[in-house]
């Protein structure tokens, strides 16, 4: 298994899509080992979302110092989240950042020695600091994974069929200090199901959070479920071969073509805010500053989102 697949064309990007589903009788993935047979079958679609994995820019490393790689997932409607990811002779997570908490990894948190095959396993020992619910402090942890079973998964929702995979199962448990004082926990399980014959990241995830923060009162789980439907280089129906940013970079003016008219377009930079909404083909953007940006467009109802570097 590759944990994703890394992607960064000038003029595309290709993305991930998933649907985010709800599972009616709750997922049982307590069993390991070999030959496993998972079925999914009473899932129920929310919404999309959308992952991307683009070469960090001069900002990311500046906030999460050794990225080289950043994991885009944004859902239809909400704000990203980004996971800030280290290659060398293993993949490391360096930096996690969502609209609830912002995580900076000092020891950074080894993912696994990829490709992964079945059994293989690694873990570390982290610290770093946090920030979110109010709180800003200190944390110290593990982090393990394991590559712990192989077989089929059957779903209802996204791929919707069958597929042979293996499945990859991440823990981290981390102590929250403020002032010198544990004032909570951080325990997240991740379980991510590969395809070998795809080049991209799971077909299927589930990642479950738990926080405690005992001072303002916070016991929060959180799940979100996923499940693959599409690696594409666009975001809904349009046809990237002839929709582009052209050309790219781009100094002046952002120009947009294989589409005869663009309905909204919302230009985001590597953070993940808006920094101009437009219509139209031809968009003058001289006041940006230079960098990498997404620019999402929407008409009649479709959408798909172009990567722009601004000169």
């Amino acid at each position: 298994m590759t944990f994703y697949n890394s992607t960064g064309f000038f003029g595309e990007v290709q993305t991930n899509e998933y649907v985010l589903v709800t599972s009616a009788s709750g997922l049982n993935q307590t069993e390991a080992g070999a030959n496993m047979a998972w079925n999914f079958n009473d899932l129920s679609e929310i919404t999309g979302t959308f992952t991307t994995t683009v070469p960090a820019t001069t900002n990311d490393i500046a906030n999460f110092p050794g990225s080289s790689w950043v994991v885009q997932t944004t859902t239809e409607g909400g704000n990203p989240s980004n996971y800030f990811l280290a290659l060398g002779e293993g993949t490391y997570l360096t930096g996690l950042e969502t609209s609830q908490m912002t995580i900076k990894y000092n020891d950074f948190a080894l993912v696994g020695y990829f490709p992964m095959n079945y059994q293989a396993t690694a873990s570390s020992n982290v610290s770093g600091t946090f920030e979110g619910q109010g709180v800003t402090g200190t944390f110290t942890g593990t982090t393990s994974s394991v590559a712990d079973a192989y077989g089929t998964l059957t779903v209802n929702e996204g791929f919707q069929g069958t597929m042979n995979v293996t499945r990859l199962k991440t823990q981290q448990n981390l102590a929250l200090f403020y002032l010198g004082f544990q004032v909570g926990t951080l325990d997240q399980t991740t379980y991510s199901y590969y395809n070998a014959d795809l080049i991209t990241g799971p077909v299927f995830r589930s990642i479950t959070t738990h926080i405690v923060v005992s001072g303002i009162g916070l016991d929060q789980t959180q799940s979100t479920i996923e499940s693959y439907l599409q690696t594409t280089n666009s975001r809904g129906d349009f046809n990237m071969a002839q929709t582009a940013i052209a050309p790219n970079p781009v100094q002046d003016v952002l120009h947009i073509s294989g589409i005869a008219e663009i309905g909204n377009v919302t230009i985001t930079d590597a953070m993940g805010r808006t920094v101009l909404q437009s219509q139209g083909n031809d968009i003058a953007i001289s006041h940006l500053p230079a960098g990498v940006y997404h620019v999402a467009l929407t008409t009649e109802g479709k959408n798909t989102t172009l990567k722009m570097v601004k000169q």
